[in-house]
């Protein structure tokens, strides 16, 4: 039935998109579908990164695989990407989050924001949001600080965007870190894909700490 529907989008020429979550139950059978993918024209590119539920259920991070199978398994959960992409990935998580943010940034004319929330001096948030580059609106038309932080919200049908976006804004930059914790002083942080939103559906907690963020920061910076 699945692949009754993609040969239906592809004979549409409708643009496609497969995506690929390595988890511990196909690992092994990454090479299998990264064959069916490429055979099927499209660009294989997977994802390592699982997430906790927005209503908190953690279960789908159980799925996760050992930070050593990611090093171990390089060419596989990095797919079709170039050398240069695919290490950087391996060995910089993060650069993900910062490839997209520069291709925004770099797309249209940049935002006049200050440098002085980018997570430095003490501010929570080190992420594109900081910088309003970032936030999301929901189905409901709800401007939201990102796709894991769900509140504050402000509801675009009932106010105006402008003043929408500076409340939330506003809201972001205010937040500060509180609890000393080891990510405040982590010489890596800034490779490390631990942010307050993933922390937030997982820890329940803005600066809560996802170990196993850590854990592949740490051994990707060691391997450098």
């Amino acid at each position: 039935r699945t692949k009754k529907g993609i040969d239906s989008i592809l004979e549409r020429k409708i643009p496609l998109k497969i995506k690929t979550q390595v988890t511990k139950d196909n690992l092994e059978e990454l090479p299998k579908i990264k064959e069916f993918v490429e055979k099927l024209g499209l660009t294989f590119r997977p994802s390592i990164f699982l997430h906790a539920r927005l209503n908190g259920d953690v279960s789908p991070c159980s799925l996760r695989i050992e930070p050593q199978q990611i090093l171990s398994n390089k060419s596989q959960v990095t797919g079709s990407m170039g050398d240069n992409e695919c290490e950087s990935v391996v060995h910089s998580p993060r650069s993900l989050e910062v490839h997209s943010r520069q291709s925004i940034v770099h797309s249209k004319k940049p935002l006049k924001e200050s440098n002085e929330f980018n997570g430095q001096n003490g501010f929570l948030f080190s992420c594109a949001i900081s910088e309003g580059d970032g936030l999301h609106i929901d189905p409901y038309g709800n401007l939201v600080p990102c796709l894991c932080i769900r509140e504050p919200k402000v509801n675009l049908i009932k106010q105006d965007l402008t003043e929408g976006r500076k409340i939330i804004l506003d809201w972001v930059r205010s937040r500060r870190l509180s609890n000393n914790t080891k990510c405040q002083f982590c010489d890596i942080k800034e490779t490390c894909y631990n942010c307050p939103g993933k922390c937030l559906i997982e820890k329940g907690d803005l600066e809560g700490i996802v170990d196993w963020f850590c854990e592949v920061a740490e051994l990707s910076h060691r391997k450098k």
